[in-house]
């Protein structure tokens, strides 16, 4: 393959994902409102779940979560650790 052709490809694959991406959601959510309310429901929490396992795995805000944990954790347990603290 020529440069050429792979950037096409490229561009060909990201167009038709986009396209299926997009007539997923439109038929998702035309198919919404004829369920009820608890798969409404259901399909609103998984959304949310999938978003932040995204979130949290992918754009590495995983990590971040885990260092405040440690921190809060440390400041609860041994708070003469943190240098100012105020004598009561």
């Amino acid at each position: 393959m020529q440069r050429q052709d792979t950037w096409a490809q490229v561009g060909g694959l990201f167009t038709n994902l986009g396209k299926a991406f997009k007539t997923f959601g439109v038929g998702f959510c035309k198919l919404l409102p004829r369920l009820g309310n608890r798969v409404q429901t259901i399909a609103a929490y998984l959304l949310l779940a999938i978003v932040l396992l995204y979130a949290f795995i992918v754009q590495g805000f995983a990590e971040a979560f885990v260092a405040f944990v440690r921190r809060s954790a440390a400041t609860l347990l041994f708070p003469s650790a943190i240098g100012d603290v105020a004598e009561f």
